[in-house]
C-alpha cells in the first residue's frame, strides 16, 4: 500500500501495522476532516506540526490512549466520560468538525453494530446522550478489531492526517509519506511512561520495533 506507514517487526513482517491503516480508513469519507484541517498554504508541514504540538500531544493521544485502554477492559461507560471530557476540551470549530466527522463513521460502519460494545456507544450518540468524538470512535474501533496501542495510536494519526488533507482539497501531495512521518518521533512520546526516544530518528515501541515506510 504506497504512501503508508508501517510498524517494522524484526522479522520485516509488515502486516498489523498494514491492517492498522486500512482499518483506519474504513467508512471515512473524502473531505471529512476532524480536528486537522490545514489551509491551502504551501506550509502544510508547519501546520501538521503545529496539530501535533498543540493538539495531538498534550491532548488527543491521551484521551485515545484513555479509551484505548478502557475500551480493552470493556468499561464503555467509562469510555462514555472520555468523550465528554474531549467535549470539554475541544474549541467550538474542532468540536463541530469531530462530530461530524464522526457522524460519518458511524455511518460508513453500520455492521460495526453487531459488536455489543459499538452498540452501546454509538446508540447512547443517536439519543444525544454523548457527542461522540472520531476520536473515542477510531479508540473503541481499534480495540474491537484487535488493535495494539502502538499501530492504533498510528492509525488515529493517519486517519486525521489522511482526512485534513483530503478535506482542503489536497489529494497527492508529493512528500506525502515524508510529511506524515513528521509525527513518528512524536508517537513514543505520546505513550505511557514515553522517554528520550523521540530523539531518534524513529519512533519505537515497546519491543523495540521501529516506524518507517516501504
Amino acid at each position: 500500500m504506497k504512501d503508508s506507514l508501517y510498524v517494522v517487526e524484526p522479522t520485516g513482517d509488515h502486516s498489523e501495522a498494514a491492517r492498522a491503516i486500512r482499518i483506519s480508513l474504513l467508512g471515512v469519507t473524502r473531505g471529512k476532516p476532524a480536528t486537522f484541517l490545514p489551509d491551502k498554504s504551501p506550509d502544510i508541514a508547519g501546520q501538521w506540526k503545529e496539530w501535533i504540538d498543540e493538539w495531538f500531544l498534550p491532548v488527543l493521544a491521551p484521551k485515545f490512549l484513555e479509551v484505548h485502554q478502557l475500551a480493552s477492559q470493556f468499561h464503555i461507560e467509562e469510555v462514555a466520560g472520555v468523550d465528554l471530557d474531549l467535549d470539554r476540551v475541544l474549541p467550538n470549530q474542532l468540536r463541530s468538525r469531530s462530530m461530524q466527522s464522526a457522524s460519518r463513521l458511524m455511518e460508513g460502519n453500520a455492521e460495526m453494530k453487531h459488536h455489543p460494545e459499538w452498540a452501546r456507544f454509538v446508540s447512547r450518540v443517536e439519543r444525544g446522550e454523548l457527542p461522540g468524538h472520531a476520536l473515542t470512535l477510531l479508540a473503541l474501533r481499534s480495540v474491537l478489531y484487535h488493535l495494539a496501542l502502538v499501530p492504533a495510536l498510528t492509525s488515529y494519526a493517519w486517519f486525521e492526517f489522511h482526512s485534513g488533507l483530503s478535506g482542503c482539497g489536497i489529494q497527492h501531495p508529493d512528500d506525502k509519506t515524508e510529511l506524515f512521518l513528521k509525527i513518528a518521533p512524536h508517537l513514543q512520546l505520546a505513550l505511557p511512561g514515553g522517554t528520550d526516544d523521540h530523539c531518534r530518528g524513529d519512533a519505537v515501541d515497546g519491543s523495540g520495533n521501529s516506524l518507517h515506510t516501504i
